[in-house]
């Protein structure tokens, strides 16, 4: 992920700070957002809109740090290993002066692996078996000429 260094910063900037969490936006089991009222424990009703964001609670979170250095570098920061799924980034820097706010999150998604099966022709397999079929005849074709060569004598 990319973002812009910030045009006016309070400081001379040291780091970048990079929150990501993943967004599990499907209802936790027994609380349904379509059609069934879910209450607290005082009996009051709570909106879809909070059922929501207990559910987004359960998320998987990550926080990574950048140098200043690093960030000028790779202009971003690359997120390795996750799971597919929906998430949520933002950023803030952190200059001498103290931090800076967060910016407002932006959400991605990372799709599932793309698996492909690949047939024996195009992985190579069927080639060098093709190969190996071919050498195979040649011999038994050589050994037959051989033989009848042999036995004419």
């Amino acid at each position: 992920m990319t973002w812009e260094e910030p045009k006016n910063p309070n400081g001379i900037v040291i780091v970048h700070e990079v929150e990501y969490s993943k967004v599990d936006t499907a209802p936790k089991q027994g609380n349904s957002n379509e059609g069934i009222s879910t209450r607290d424990a005082n009996g009051e009703t709570i909106s879809n809109e909070v059922v929501k964001e207990i559910v987004q609670q359960d998320t998987v979170q990550g926080f990574e740090c950048l140098t200043e250095h690093q960030f000028l570098q790779d202009r971003g920061y690359e997120l390795k290993a996750l799971d597919p799924g929906n998430y949520t980034a933002r950023v803030r820097v952190i200059s001498l002066a103290g931090e800076g706010p967060w910016t407002e999150p932006v959400t991605f998604n990372v799709p599932e692996p793309h698996t492909e099966k690949i047939n024996d022709m195009e992985s190579g397999l069927g080639a060098m078996g093709a190969t190996i079929g071919v050498c195979i005849a040649v011999v038994i074709i050589l050994v037959f000429f051989i033989w009848l060569l042999v036995r004419w004598r």
